[in-house]
């Protein structure tokens, strides 16, 4: 005769306590929760719970059962049935979707919240710049290097889009494709002027001043805080065609590429004993500054006479 264990239902094939939890098969209880093998229907469990744990307790003995079945031990069948609704990592395979829908935007917070700080960080970084450019400049470090890389991709964006906007307003009637008219010059603005940069840190490393890349950069983009208002306010001057414009947008491209190099070059040769004057370094970056703009200039000229055709 069996004995079914009052606690956990776990079916004994003989003892007075239950294999499984160890509780005391009362007499009363055997009684009460054994059958004969050859009868047509076992008896109802009746259990002395709640309902929902009188579920739990059952869907518990279940999933022994079934694991038994497929050959597992008591704990290899718990962490089988403990895993069988989860995805491959550990996720509910029946979550609801307004559980997706929350965690979807948890992320969306997330990069809103880093967003801002990385706003917030790069208006300091702009406003100290502006008051103080060269002051500013010389406390820097490396850790504005994407602050100063964040101002060279906006000095080199309102270049293109002052063109652009010029085009417009000038050559109405011509088609005006946005990707080879701004995207494009943008990216190469952006790669004029940090080979500008890169310039002026390898002028500085040949005067034997020991010095970061990241650095450099982030004291480049401080010094080009002032040229950068400058092409905002020629690109508003376009906009209301006022012809001074011309003025602030030459005293901003011009005067960042052949000024900012000079000023990084100085400032170091002054804190440190360089072994290269300060006169023939900027020299040596204005020379290479001319190729890379010669080079530039023969691909924009060929890029419009293209176009035009």
């Amino acid at each position: 005769m069996e004995k079914i264990c009052p606690n956990c239902h776990h079916l004994n094939d003989y003892g007075d306590y239950c294999a499984e939890c160890g509780t005391r098969l009362a007499e009363d209880e055997v009684s009460r929760n054994t059958f004969l093998v050859g009868e047509a229907e076992p008896p109802q469990v009746h259990i002395s719970k709640t309902q929902d744990e009188g579920r739990y307790v059952d869907a518990r003995h279940s999933e022994r059962v079934l694991g038994r079945e497929a050959g597992y031990s008591s704990e290899e069948s718990a962490v089988a049935a403990a895993t069988q609704n989860r995805g491959p990592l550990g996720v509910d395979a029946q979550s609801s979707p307004r559980d997706a829908a929350s965690t979807g935007t948890g992320s969306a917070q997330v990069y809103l919240d880093n967003a801002k700080k990385v706003s917030q960080l790069y208006f300091g970084f702009f406003v100290n710049a502006l008051k103080r450019p060269m002051g500013y400049a010389q406390e820097t470090g490396k850790e504005n290097f994407m602050n100063g890389l964040i101002t060279i991709v906006l000095f080199s964006l309102i270049i293109p889009l002052m063109a652009y906007t010029l085009f417009r307003n000038v050559a109405f009637f011509v088609d005006h494709p946005f990707w080879s008219m701004f995207v494009k010059p943008w990216f190469g603005y952006i790669i004029f002027m940090m080979i500008i940069a890169s310039f002026t840190y390898l002028t500085i490393r040949l005067g034997k001043t020991v010095v970061s890349y990241q650095e450099v950069i982030s004291k480049f983009g401080a010094l080009l805080v002032p040229f950068l208002c400058c092409l905002l306010i020629a690109y508003i001057m376009a906009i209301l065609h006022a012809s001074i414009f011309i003025i602030f947008f030459a005293l901003g491209f011009i005067g960042a590429i052949f000024t900012i190099p000079a000023l990084l070059i100085s400032s170091y040769n002054k804190a440190k004993q360089s072994t290269l004057d300060t006169v023939y370094g900027t020299l040596l970056t204005y020379l290479l500054t001319c190729i890379v703009l010669w080079i530039m200039g023969n691909i924009l000229m060929d890029s419009l006479t293209n176009f035009m055709v």
